[in-house]
């Protein structure tokens, strides 16, 4: 009997042993499962795109490209500045009293804008010019007495029309903005008028200097050939040269 009993005791604990142990092992079992799903799961998740992770750490504006907002007023872009043409040769028809001439507008600017108006200007009958300008900056050392200097050489037919008779004009203009312009061996004061006729298509050479407002000057090509047909002086005094040839 009691061997039985011994038996039976060690046969049951070995079987609560036995039963602990796969319990045991099924809860290991079911954690591992329980790991290898959720990664299972978070591999599967799809990734937010980079640019929403960007835009999202960015702070958002309300206004809108190439708007403004309220009360701000985009700033006003400065007139470009650069060369403008100032010589300019004529024929028939936009002159009437010869077929040729050119016009020379001077500006005391190196850089001009279109806006501005020439600080003088000449009409010649020559047919062919050449000259240029000299500017001076105010930053020089020593100070330049005078802010700009120029000259032109004014080009007439001889025989066979080989230009052989040159005709030289010069001015400057000091920093004052007053100056004289010289042709022929004569002096010319700007402050008595900013507009010059010059002829010498009959040999000798004349000179008008004529009294004009230089802010109604033109500074274009089709302003300039509008004014010599509505001034009365110009067309006057070209037309006396064409009929003396």
């Amino acid at each position: 009997m009691t061997r039985r009993l011994a038996v039976f005791l060690t046969c049951l604990t070995a079987a609560v042993g036995c039963s602990g142990s796969n319990d045991a092992e099924s809860a290991k079992a079911k954690a591992r499962a329980d790991a290898e799903a959720t990664v299972t799961k978070a591999k599967a998740a799809p990734e937010a795109p980079k640019t929403e992770l960007a835009a999202a750490a960015q702070p958002q504006s309300t206004v809108a490209q190439g708007t403004l907002p309220a009360g701000e007023t985009k700033e006003k872009k400065p007139v470009e500045q650069g060369d403008i043409r100032n010589s300019f040769s004529l024929q028939r028809p936009q002159i009437e009293w010869s077929d040729h001439a050119n016009v020379h507008l001077h500006f005391i600017q190196l850089r001009k804008t279109s806006a501005e108006k020439p600080f003088f200007m000449v009409w010649t009958d020559a047919r062919l010019y050449a000259g240029g300008e000299s500017y001076l900056s105010a930053n020089n050392i020593p100070p330049p007495t005078n802010f700009v200097n120029g000259d032109r050489r004014l080009l007439y037919g001889g025989k066979g029309n080989d230009f052989d008779r040159e005709i030289k004009y010069s001015y400057e203009v000091n920093t004052s903005e007053q100056g004289k312009f010289t042709i022929a061996s004569q002096t010319y004061d700007f402050a008595n008028g900013a507009l010059f006729l010059i002829s010498a298509q009959d040999g000798d050479v004349r000179v008008k200097q004529l009294s004009r407002d230089p802010s109604k000057l033109p500074s274009d090509e089709a302003e300039v050939i509008a004014f010599g047909k509505s001034d009365p002086d110009i067309n006057a005094f070209f037309s006396q040269s064409a009929r003396s040839k």
